[in-house]
């Protein structure tokens, strides 16, 4: 993933996501993931993400995938550019409260993951922030 957007069209384009609303059914639901963490070493997926204003945003759907696939879920809220808190909906419910405990459990999903999956790298990644 680049670190600065390349395209900020493209980024924003709604083609597929309108395409599909206005081909099929109404009855096709559909919905779309804000962002899927991975794992740059091994390239598997670690964690859902919904970005949303909504602190009540609807996420049955986004639960029952991540049951489904086994991978933490969060809905994370953000206001005015800034990223406000968030909910840990998988592998149990947990609110939390702020940027800095958002960033803290998104860690701890990465830091498990390498120092499970990746031992000899563990000198190299970034400690877990606390």
């Amino acid at each position: 993933m680049p670190l600065k957007i390349l395209n900020q069209a493209l980024y924003a384009d709604r083609t597929v996501q309108d395409w599909h609303r206005n081909t099929f059914p109404s009855t096709w639901w559909a919905i779309d993931l804000d962002l899927v963490g991975a794992c740059y070493l091994c390239k598997i997926p670690l964690y859902l993400i919904e970005s949303t204003t909504n602190p009540n945003k609807a996420t049955s759907i986004m639960v029952r995938f991540a049951d489904m696939t086994g991978i933490p879920a969060l809905v994370i809220l953000h206001t005015k550019g800034q990223v406000v808190g968030g909910t840990l909906l998988r592998p149990m419910f947990k609110s939390l409260d702020g940027e800095s405990e958002v960033r803290a459990q998104l860690s701890a999903i990465r830091w498990k993951h390498a120092t499970t999956q990746h031992p000899n790298m563990f000198s190299t990644l970034p400690r877990k922030t606390q």
